[in-house]
């Protein structure tokens, strides 16, 4: 980022939007009007990405739930502003206590893990 002069956000968006057209693509033959996706989102850089490829899918007539792993207040400030984003769109937001409530989807897309991942994780879904 700092090399080349790009911006978070616009990395960002760049990484959701190639994240929501490759779900398209892949797993709906390019039209994903009414397929149920759930999008797990953390609180850090690939949960922003992922918020981003909910949007997407949103705007291209998918039933996006999200599914966020930490309160929206200890989200990082650039993926707090995605998932303000998402809420505004009336895009379904739940934490994961309500996992196991929501049903079946047709995708599942995980924006929980990412390349800065230290420590033990809980396990996930809780049980």
């Amino acid at each position: 980022m700092e090399d080349l002069g790009i911006g978070l956000v616009q990395m960002m968006e760049s990484a959701g939007r190639d994240l929501a057209q490759l779900a398209r693509v892949r797993f709906f033959g390019g039209d994903p009007r009414g397929r149920r996706i759930a999008v797990l989102a953390g609180p850090g850089g690939n949960g922003g990405g992922a918020l981003v490829a909910a949007r997407r899918l949103h705007g291209w007539g998918a039933h996006v739930t999200v599914v966020t792993s930490s309160p929206s207040d200890r989200f990082a400030e650039v993926p707090a502003a995605q998932l303000a984003r998402v809420d505004r769109l009336g895009i379904e937001i739940h934490d994961t206590d309500r996992v196991d409530r929501l049903g079946s989807f047709d995708v599942v897309i995980d924006g929980i893990i990412g390349y800065s991942l230290a420590g033990a994780q809980e396990a996930w879904p809780p049980h």
